[in-house]
């Protein structure tokens, strides 16, 4: 692969931080920033995915990091403040709300499905995508949370960071079980139709069953736990950041009571900053240094020259033949 273009932000926002999430429509490749300054400023970017061209779509001195969800017309998101905002793909705001009732930073992770947006800050709510109003909030009061937001048929599978994972309806918000006291997870997966996978930043896997939540396997992970792992074909493929300032990929295929083995591990120099992204036979990632690297999905055997971007490499967008890499304090450039 080859550096095709890359877009370098304005000088008042080259500190900028860039969200770790996308949406990409189109040609369109809109992503969230904000920068790091006593005056704080945030926004939508939109950049042209073919030459790099780019524009602001929304503008808040409020803290955002994430873009959230989409549903094809509007952007659904959270800011480090509580807040809760709709606004259309060409920046209008539609509504914006509180979560909670004090200002404090709300999760990352939002979920929106049909006409039901699900958010998280001092606990999990259920808001009218149209209008922000809350249908329900779940009992589960106080600690705030950072933990991906899984919904299978009438259960939603979350944590409260520093305090316990928990199952809730659907329908009503109700905790039907909870597990654990001081957990710790930024992310749960299905692995398959009974057991959930928790990932620990502290460095474990937890199997939990679905139906009641109990423990069905912890397995300590070789670092700690900071983003989203993914399953591809039955396995889990996750990057783990090990001391003090390396980090690795590894594909763990997933035993008969839940042990993993891992199948290869890619060890890297710097942590991992970005999610894994698996495009055909190829996998990326990106780690702190601004590499970016591309190896067989099957194997971890090299297949290109890891790539340079200017800041920690955030995002991998798979477009076309190549990727778009979107970095920290640096531009947004993409490959081919």
């Amino acid at each position: 692969m080859k550096k095709k273009w890359e877009y370098k932000y304005p000088e008042r926002l080259v500190e900028a931080m860039v969200s770790e999430d996308y949406v990409l429509s189109g040609d369109g490749l809109y992503f969230v920033y904000m920068t790091n300054g006593r005056y704080p400023r945030a926004g939508i970017y939109c950049v042209n995915a073919d030459t790099g061209e780019a524009k602001t779509v929304f503008e808040t001195t409020d803290f955002l990091r994430v873009i959230g969800a989409t549903d094809g017309n509007c952007f659904y998101f959270t800011s480090l403040r509580g807040t809760a905002y709709c606004v259309t793909k060409e920046g209008e705001p539609v509504w914006k709300k509180q979560l909670g009732e004090k200002a404090g930073a709300a999760d990352f992770n939002v979920v929106l499905e049909g006409d039901r947006l699900y958010m998280a800050q001092d606990a999990l709510y259920c808001l009218d995508p149209k209008t922000g109003e809350t249908i329900w909030a779940n009992d589960e009061r106080g600690h705030g949370s950072n933990c991906t937001i899984l919904v299978e048929g009438d259960c939603i599978y979350h944590a409260k960071s520093g305090k316990h994972i928990y199952c809730a309806s659907k329908s009503t918000g109700e905790t039907i079980w909870t597990y654990g006291e001081e957990e710790w997870c930024r992310s749960v997966i299905a692995v398959d139709a009974d057991t959930l996978c928790y990932q620990s930043t502290h460095g474990k896997y937890l199997f939990l069953d679905k139906k009641d939540g109990h423990l069905v396997k912890e397995v300590k992970a070789g670092g700690k736990l900071m983003r989203q792992p993914i399953l591809v074909d039955g396995a889990i493929i996750v990057g783990e950041n090990t001391q003090p300032s390396g980090g690795r990929v590894v594909r763990y295929e997933v035993g008969k009571n839940y042990g993993l083995k891992a199948a290869f591990e890619v060890a890297v120099p710097a942590a991992v900053t970005s999610g894994v992204v698996v495009c055909g036979d190829r996998l990326y990632f990106g780690t702190e240094d601004g590499s970016v690297y591309c190896v067989d999905r099957n194997s971890g055997e090299e297949i290109e020259k890891k790539k340079k971007v200017k800041g920690a490499c955030r995002g991998i967008v798979p477009y076309g033949e190549g990727i778009i890499a979107l970095s920290d304090k640096g531009p947004a450039a993409a490959f081919v």
